[in-house]
């Protein structure tokens, strides 16, 4: 979610993408579950419609301007890295600030303990660098 309402919107100042989906019938084939796919769109029809391809970042990446850190396990097989691993090579490309973080050993969700604080150390320190506090100590608002 944080990937399309970066893409759709310029209202944020930073986002943190927690396995991010980009491509639905291409993350469906490669992992085999179609699972989502059934339930949202229906069917697995083919050629795509709009109804299957409506919530995809793929074709809005290059409008992400939103400095954006990534945060995927590497054996996630819901929403595979490499959605993850897409958003940031184009992200790269068009210098939009970017970071890309793979756990190694974690799915979909973070299950050990060192790795879920460092997803929360990072994320707090992505949001202060971007969204740093005011000199009264609050964080501004948007």
């Amino acid at each position: 979610m944080s990937l399309r309402a970066s893409a759709t919107c310029d209202a944020f100042k930073c986002a943190v993408a927690m396995y991010g989906f980009v491509f639905g019938r291409y993350m469906s084939l490669e992992g085999g579950d179609f699972t989502w796919e059934l339930e949202y769109s229906g069917d697995l029809s083919w050629p795509l419609q709009e109804r299957h391809t409506h919530s995809d970042v793929f074709p809005l990446l290059h409008k992400i301007k939103t400095p954006t850190l990534l945060l995927h396990g590497k054996e996630d097989d819901i929403c595979m890295v490499s959605n993850s691993i897409v958003a940031h090579r184009q992200l790269r490309l068009q210098r939009t600030p970017t970071e890309l973080v793979v756990y190694p050993g974690e799915g979909h969700g973070f299950t050990q303990p060192q790795h879920r604080r460092d997803r929360d150390e990072r994320t707090l320190a992505w949001f202060l660098r971007y969204l740093p506090p005011t000199s009264q100590g609050k964080v501004l608002k948007l």
